[in-house]
């Protein structure tokens, strides 16, 4: 199975991915667009892909949530030698602030 990314007008094989999940407080900005105070407790969510055959990564993606109304959720599986399953579930009951670079 391979997984791509549509980046840049073109479709990129992807090797695998980073994701770091922290408590943060709301800028100025990101709390106007939440509808929350400033210096909010929120969660950031912040993730690093990596292209096939590069070390660099290709993708970072920043996205800030309401503590209130996200919902996290992984499934996981005890197994032998199989890979674990291609990607996890992640929803949010609102949407987030995002910031996408590439």
């Amino acid at each position: 199975l391979v997984h791509a990314v549509y980046l840049g007008g073109v479709f990129v094989a992807i090797s695998h991915g980073l994701e770091a999940i922290r408590a943060g407080k709301a800028s100025v900005e990101e709390a106007r667009l939440l509808g929350v105070p400033p210096g909010e407790t929120v969660l950031i969510i912040e993730r690093l892909t990596y292209q096939r055959g590069d070390t660099r990564p290709c993708e970072f993606v920043r996205g800030v949530y309401r503590y209130d109304q996200y919902t996290f959720s992984m499934t996981m599986r005890r197994g032998g030698r199989r890979r674990p399953a291609a990607g996890f579930g992640i929803a949010a009951a609102r949407g987030g602030v995002y910031a996408h670079s590439e």
